[in-house]
């Protein structure tokens, strides 16, 4: 993954993983009964070669076995952001496998208290026994819990069974011109 004395694909993602070399933005999360804003996703910003989106760098971390250390840097990312205005919720995607991670659970000290965890699609469920064992900690915490992209990679629709989350959010491909 080396080209032309270009550093590493790793070497990027480490540096990424190093605080304060992340950022966060938002864009808003509307309820479509009323088009009330509910609160606002954070999106993570990867300010390095190549300009890739962050699920590009989460796929190359996964492969180097480095997903987590990158997914608790976005999580950082967004508690940097602070508390949304009003009563508004901070939306922010974490894998099945980052949930058991005692660091990322650390870190919820540091994130907004009007919190949804979105669980990602890019990760398998085999046992949703085990899952919801590792959601306890954080819903005991009062944070909400959403299924993202319903729909799409491993979101099925037996996560929205077995998980009974406060939210979903379907995949753009199940609403792709419906009008």
């Amino acid at each position: 993954l080396r080209d032309h004395g270009m550093p590493t694909i790793r070497t990027n993602i480490e540096l990424l993983c190093r605080p304060g070399r992340l950022s966060a933005v938002v864009q808003p999360v509307v309820r479509t009964s009323d088009r009330l804003v509910v609160g606002y996703e954070a999106l993570a910003r990867m300010p390095i070669e190549p300009l890739q989106p962050p699920n590009w760098w989460l796929d190359h971390a996964g492969k180097l076995g480095v997903r987590g250390k990158l997914e608790r840097a976005c999580l950082a990312a967004a508690a940097s952001l602070g508390d949304p205005p009003s009563d508004r919720m901070l939306f922010v995607n974490v894998s099945p496998s980052t949930l058991t991670d005692p660091a990322a659970l650390r870190l919820l000290d540091s994130l907004p208290s009007r919190l949804v965890i979105e669980v990602t699609e890019q990760e398998a469920v085999a046992d949703y026994d085990e899952l919801r064992e590792h959601l306890a900690p954080w819903l005991s915490r009062g944070v909400r819990f959403a299924v993202d992209d319903t729909g799409a990679g491993y979101s099925s629709l037996r996560h929205v069974i077995e998980l009974k989350p406060d939210f979903l959010k379907l995949d753009r491909e199940l609403i792709r011109d419906i009008d």
